[in-house]
C-alpha cells in the first residue's frame, strides 16, 4: 500500500469536485471531497450495504442520524447476544494474558488457519492510502457535545488528528471505493472510526493479504500513535463512532432510550449495572458499529493497555451540539 500526501491528495480532491460539478451537485468542503460514502455508516458492519441505498419503509426505525439509514435491523436479542460474546472474549483474552495477534511483514508469515496474525496493511499491494493532517476542532464539532467528565478526555485538548483513507487502487472507477477510513491521535488517546466497507475490498477472502476492516482500523491507528519508534497505543481512552447511519444501531438506541423513559434527543451514558442496564450496554457493544472495535481490542488487548470497556455514550442527531449527526463513544479505563 502507498500513502498519498499533499499534491496527490489535492489531485483526488479536485477530481471529485469536478465530478460533482458535472453532476450538478454542490462542491464539498476540501476535506469532505473524500466523502465518497457517508461517514460512520458502514463502520464495523456485517453486510456492508452500499451507502445511501437505504429507502424509507425498509426496516423502518426512528431516524436518529443523517439520511434514511443503511443496513438491516436484527432482533434486539441478537445484538445483546453478540455483545455478551464480544465482551466475554475480550475479558478472557485479558485475564488469560493471551498473546496479541501478530502483525507480520510478508504474506508467507500470515497464519490463515488460526487468524492469530495479519499482514501489515502497508504490505497489501491492492490498497492505496490517502493520509491527511488537519485540526480536529474545525472538522468534528460534534465531539463538543460530549462531556469531558464522562469521556475522561477533554475534546478541546485534541488539536491534531491524522486521517487515513484506504481505497482499492485496482478498481477501474475514477473515484476509488473506500475500504476503511478513520482519524487518529498521534498521542494515542482517541481514534475516530469514520467508515468501513469490507465489500469494497476485492482482495480474495482466503488470501493471506486480506485484512479485516477492524484490523485495518487498529493498524492505521497504531501507525499514527507513536513517538519515534515508541508506540503510544496504550494511551487509548476513547473510540468515537462518527456519523452513525446504521439502522441497527438506531433501533438499539431507540429501544434503550424508551426503556429508561427518555426521548432520544439527549446525550446519555450507558454502563453495566443491574440486569436491565447491562442488557442495554450489551446491545450497543453487539451492534455492527461497535463489535468490530471490541474485536480489535481483543486481538490487541496488551497493545491497547488491557483496559476495561467501561461505557458507551450516545449523542443522537437531535441532541444539543450534535451537528445533526449521530455520534457515539466507547470509553475505556
Amino acid at each position: 500500500m502507498k500513502l498519498a500526501f499533499g499534491t496527490n491528495a489535492l489531485l483526488i480532491t479536485a477530481i471529485l469536485c469536478l465530478q460533482r460539478l458535472s453532476a450538478g451537485n454542490p462542491v464539498p468542503e476540501p476535506r469532505d471531497a473524500l466523502n465518497v460514502f457517508p461517514r460512520g455508516g458502514g463502520s464495523g458492519g456485517r453486510t456492508d450495504p452500499e451507502p445511501g441505498k437505504g429507502k424509507p419503509g425498509s426496516n423502518v426505525v426512528p431516524n436518529l442520524g443523517q439520511g434514511f439509514g443503511i443496513g438491516t435491523v436484527a432482533p434486539l436479542q441478537t445484538y445483546q447476544n453478540q455483545g455478551q460474546q464480544r465482551l466475554s472474549a475480550y475479558q478472557e483474552a485479558v485475564s488469560q494474558n493471551e498473546p496479541d495477534t501478530k502483525i507480520v511483514q510478508t504474506p508467507e508469515d500470515v497464519d490463515t488457519k488460526t487468524k492469530k496474525s495479519f499482514l501489515n496493511f502497508m504490505m497489501n499491494k491492492q490498497y492505496f492510502g490517502i493520509q491527511e493532517d488537519y485540526p480536529r476542532g474545525a472538522n468534528f464539532p460534534e465531539l463538543q457535545a460530549f462531556d469531558s467528565k464522562d469521556l475522561g478526555v477533554n475534546p478541546e485538548s485534541i488539536r491534531q488528528l491524522k486521517e487515513i483513507t484506504i481505497v482499492d487502487k485496482t478498481s477501474k472507477d475514477l473515484v476509488k471505493p473506500i475500504i476503511n477510513r478513520g482519524s487518529y491521535d498521534p498521542n494515542g488517546v482517541v481514534m475516530l472510526a469514520e467508515a468501513a466497507f469490507k465489500a469494497h475490498d476485492k482482495t480474495p477472502r482466503n488470501s493471506p493479504e486480506r485484512i479485516p476492516v477492524n484490523e485495518l482500523s487498529w493498524q492505521a491507528f497504531a501507525s499514527v500513535a507513536k513517538q519515534g519508534k515508541k508506540s503510544l497505543t496504550t494511551n487509548l481512552k476513547v473510540i468515537f463512532l462518527i456519523n452513525i447511519q446504521n439502522k441497527g444501531f438506531w433501533s438499539i438506541a431507540a429501544q434503550n432510550y424508551k426503556e429508561i423513559g427518555l426521548e432520544p434527543n439527549k446525550m446519555h451514558v450507558w454502563e453495566r449495572g443491574d440486569a436491565a442496564a447491562t442488557r442495554r450496554f450489551e446491545r450497543f457493544i453487539g451492534s455492527d458499529n461497535a463489535n468490530g472495535k471490541v474485536l480489535f481490542l481483543t486481538n490487541h488487548h496488551t497493545a491497547a493497555g488491557n483496559k476495561k470497556i467501561l461505557k458507551v455514550i450516545t449523542v443522537p442527531k437531535g441532541a444539543p451540539g450534535s451537528s445533526n449527526k449521530f455520534t457515539a463513544a466507547i470509553v475505556l479505563e
